[in-house]
């Protein structure tokens, strides 16, 4: 196997582990179980860390589009989900009316993903009831919804991304790149960075990726990795989260916070969230969870134009979180089956 084959792989794997927390009643996720062939139960480290990454995700979502309603006056806002994979946040947010001021929600993988994205899509009533689209086996256009093929390293296939999908370089614009860039070399992934920051003038990337290489724990992560044809290749590059956080300073983001998911699970996410979480199912292994959670971190980084009249972005932070600063809130929908 290829280690492009592998790291395709890796986007089955996550789709069976979201499943298997959905399933158990971690959280709500109608869409799920139409991307996945069979059904796989994880063990409860798994179907934690899952629904912590998943709601984290959501609730940085639902801030961007609430820093959109109130400015004044409303801006339309984009979303590109760069190696989306089988994610289903667009049906879930938008089942839920979460996506207010959304007009362009874009997703982009390889075009293998792609082609069975696309079947799976027009296979299910309830992914494309309403939407009036039009599809090759590489792209899916339908007003607010494009999917299209293409390697986000190269530029001309994200120029190609923008024009195609018309996406409105002047429009507050979210990336989510979730366990893309450790698979790139360093170069590659800022590049990716940088041509974001440069074409965007507002903007915010959300990334979740490994940390944490050189320790004991981390050394086994990156051979079981290795072992399965996806070596991690810039880790060495940026190892924790300060590095993560510099990287980001270097080519033009404004403000860049960084957690580990332990500090995002034990303050950024609601107590009773939490608790909630914590009843599904009993948890022995505690020592292994706090070393997988501070072996992964979520980056939040943003831009506007320095001097802009009225700040888009305001005073949102998760990283205040951690200094007891409220927390969002996340709503009950998110839970329901």
């Amino acid at each position: 196997m290829s280690k492009r084959d592998s790291v395709i792989q890796t986007n089955d794997d996550a789709a069976s582990s979201k499943h298997s927390a959905v399933t158990l009643g971690y959280y709500s996720d109608p869409f799920i179980s139409k991307f996945i062939s069979k059904p796989v139960r994880r063990p409860p480290l798994i179907n934690r860390g899952y629904t912590a990454r998943v709601l984290v995700l959501e609730s940085i979502i639902r801030t961007f589009c609430t820093c959109g309603k109130r400015s004044v006056p409303p801006v339309p806002l984009q979303i590109v989900s760069l190696g989306a994979g089988f994610d289903t946040t667009f049906w879930k947010m938008k089942a839920r009316a979460e996506l207010e001021g959304v007009i362009k929600y874009v997703e982009i993988d390889f075009p293998e993903v792609v082609k069975k994205k696309i079947s799976i899509i027009t296979s299910h009533r309830d992914l494309h009831e309403g939407v009036d689209y039009s599809s090759t086996t590489t792209s899916m256009h339908g007003g607010v919804y494009h999917l299209m093929a293409g390697d986000i390293t190269k530029t001309e296939d994200m120029e190609a991304v923008i024009r195609d999908s018309q996406l409105d370089q002047s429009l507050p614009t979210l990336f989510i790149c979730e366990c893309v860039l450790a698979y790139l070399p360093p170069d590659q992934g800022t590049d990716v960075l940088r041509w974001v920051a440069d074409r965007f003038p507002t903007c915010g990337f959300v990334s979740y990726d490994p940390i944490s290489p050189h320790d004991p724990f981390g050394k086994v992560m990156i051979k079981n990795l290795t072992d399965k044809g996806c070596p991690m290749l810039s880790m060495d590059a940026y190892p924790d989260v300060p590095s993560h956080k510099s990287r980001y300073e270097g080519v033009g983001w404004n403000r860049v916070e960084a957690l580990d998911m332990l500090a995002l699970f034990d303050h950024y996410l609601p107590q009773d969230v939490l608790t909630r979480i914590k009843r599904v199912e009993m948890m022995d292994e505690l020592e292994e969870w706090f070393l997988i959670q501070t072996h992964y971190m979520y980056v939040w980084a943003m831009k506007e134009p320095a001097g802009a009249p009225a700040p888009f972005w305001g005073p949102v932070s998760f990283e205040a979180c951690a200094k007891g600063k409220p927390q969002p809130k996340i709503p009950s929908s998110s839970f329901m089956m």
